[in-house]
């Protein structure tokens, strides 16, 4: 039969005002839309594949684009991830958490990583915005 659709009540942090709203999660939908980000990122590092392929042909402006769309996304991810973590925390009893593991370390591996492609983004903006300085005063580098 078809997969019936999960849905948990869980309380998203927003990161700007640290407010916690209230969201209906479809916990099936949700967990396919992770495992196709997954997978598309995976793509990208396999050099022998058709995504890294685009990827090395595409232009700046278009990567750029897509590290900037890749970067809300897996950051909304992983807001829902750890909202899930403490949802599932807070419905089991006391005698199964010793049984749970929680997603702190992967999320807090996930978050790194979207650091330092965010540092990356920011001096790849900051690089780009100087070599057009240079150009607006007559300055070829």
């Amino acid at each position: 039969g078809k997969d019936s659709d999960i849905l948990y009540d869980i309380e998203l942090i927003d990161p700007q005002t640290t407010a916690h709203v209230a969201k209906e999660i479809n916990f099936t939908t949700f967990c396919t839309m992770v495992e196709k980000k997954s997978r598309v990122l995976q793509g990208f590092m396999n050099k022998q594949g058709p995504t890294y392929q685009k990827l090395r042909s595409a232009d700046e402006d278009q990567l750029f684009t897509l590290l900037e769309k890749n970067i809300v996304e897996v950051n909304q991810i992983l807001q829902h991830l750890e909202a899930l973590d403490a949802f599932f925390k807070v419905e089991i009893t006391r005698s199964q958490r010793e049984q749970i593991k929680g997603t702190k370390n992967e999320a807090t591996a996930i978050q790194n990583s979207l650091q330092a492609a965010s540092q990356k983004k920011h001096e790849y903006i900051a690089k780009k915005d100087e070599l057009e300085q240079l150009k607006k005063l007559g300055i070829q580098t």
